[in-house]
């Protein structure tokens, strides 16, 4: 990845990689996605400052515990899921 990619280029000039670093499939405010967007800079805590993401799991920054992309339940179990989506 670009150094500082996410300061330096618009998301279009992102590339995959780039992109899927930006954000884990659900968006929480502190999702650098999110951030960039609002022309905010990242947190110094986030992975893509510190290059791993052991300083956000320690803060208790995370829904990879519990968080489930939609597409994977199953529609008859959708009722038992809180289904978020958010504005971008």
């Amino acid at each position: 990845m670009r150094e500082l990619f996410w300061e330096r280029y618009s998301l279009g000039e992102l590339n995959k990689k780039e992109w899927e670093a930006l954000c884990d499939n659900w968006l929480p405010e502190t999702c650098a996605y999110r951030v960039v967007h609002r022309g905010e800079p990242l947190p110094k805590w986030h992975p893509l400052r510190t290059g791993n993401r052991n300083k956000m799991r320690k803060k208790g920054i995370k829904v990879s515990t519990y968080a489930v992309p939609a597409k994977q339940v199953p529609r008859r179990k959708k009722s038992q899921y809180i289904i978020a989506r958010w504005q971008v």
